[in-house]
């Protein structure tokens, strides 16, 4: 009996390492609002990029001083490297805690913003699947243990929601980072 019960079960079919990228496309295209998402992402980023590299740039002028035309021509870094220069140690310790607590409810509302955005994405993709299942021959079930599809399914599941959004994550925030630092340098 188990001889005829193996030969039912359908070896798997797997593929092992990266993640392609028509899976990258296919969770783009599951994206629903991705046309009023993606500037209010973007501009999160850009803040929150800029947020870093502003506490770097203040914290420069303020320990080499404003010796660059960009310093000199704008008025509010003189007064800000004139209050740092002129103000006490409490001053000045409560105005980069300030700096610092800026840029940590950016970088939060940056990063609240991409993952409901990506959220939304996976949950789409998983509605996919479990409508993908529903549409299968039977005889599919016969051939292929439960375990096997359970574990396909969370593992696959798994990789939308963890793996991929950490991935664009990097990249966006890694693209938007350069552009800061070129605006910065062109300046």
């Amino acid at each position: 009996m188990s001889e005829k019960w193996n030969q039912l079960i359908v070896k798997e079919e797997r593929k092992e390492g990266k993640i392609g990228t028509h899976v990258y496309l296919r969770y783009f295209r599951a994206m629903k609002g991705i046309l009023w998402c993606s500037p209010l992402i973007a501009v999160t980023l850009i803040l929150a990029s800029s947020t870093d590299s502003l506490f770097r740039y203040v914290v420069t002028i303020w320990v080499d001083g404003c010796h660059e035309s960009f310093c000199t021509n704008y008025p509010l870094f003189q007064k800000v490297l004139f209050y740092l220069k002129s103000g006490d140690a409490f001053s000045i310790t409560f105005f980069f805690i300030l700096l610092t607590l800026l840029a940590i409810f950016i970088r939060a509302i940056s990063w609240i913003f991409f993952s409901l955005f990506m959220a939304n994405g996976a949950r789409i993709l998983h509605q996919e699947m479990l409508e993908s299942f529903s549409n299968v021959r039977v005889t599919f079930f016969d051939e292929n243990p439960t375990g096997r599809l359970i574990r396909r399914f969370s593992n696959d599941y798994s990789q939308i929601m963890d793996d991929i959004p950490h991935v664009i994550n990097d990249i966006l925030n890694s693209i938007f980072e350069i552009l800061v630092l070129c605006c910065i340098l062109l300046f």
